[in-house]
């Protein structure tokens, strides 16, 4: 039977087959604890990817959603004043046929600066006191 003896250790192996089997099985059980402790840095490292990843893409989802509800009400803002502008340009037309129209604008011109035909006699009346009280 051959001894060795292992470096700055008192102690040595005997070399019998017990023996043999003791340091492989310690062999084994060292690489088994090394390769799960590689085993799992990698896993942290990808977890640590995964979750960086996962940060990136929810940052871009919540960003697009505040983006797309700023649209969304620029949006309805800008229906809300076409609508407006809709209406006035529409009130606008109307007025344009009117102005076309040649017995519309001798009211106009009698009603707003009291003009009269001729023979005909302007009666102002005077106002009366529901009317009075409303204008104050």
């Amino acid at each position: 039977m051959q001894q060795q003896i292992r470096p700055n250790n008192k102690v040595t192996s005997i070399g019998n087959q017990f023996a043999q089997e003791a340091e492989r099985q310690q062999q084994i059980d060292a690489r088994r604890r090394y390769l799960q402790h590689v085993h799992r840095r990698r896993l942290w490292i990808l977890l640590a990817i995964l979750l960086v990843i996962l940060i990136g893409l929810g940052s871009q989802i919540i960003r697009g959603k505040q983006t797309n509800n700023a649209i969304q009400q620029q949006v309805q803002t800008e229906k809300k004043q076409l609508s407006k502008t809709k209406d006035k340009s529409d009130n606008l037309k109307i007025q344009v046929k009117q102005l076309n129209n040649k017995t519309y604008i001798e009211k106009l011109i009698r009603y707003k600066y009291d003009y009269s035909k001729k023979g005909e006699i302007i009666f102002t009346l005077p106002e009366t006191n529901s009317s009075i009280n409303a204008k104050n």
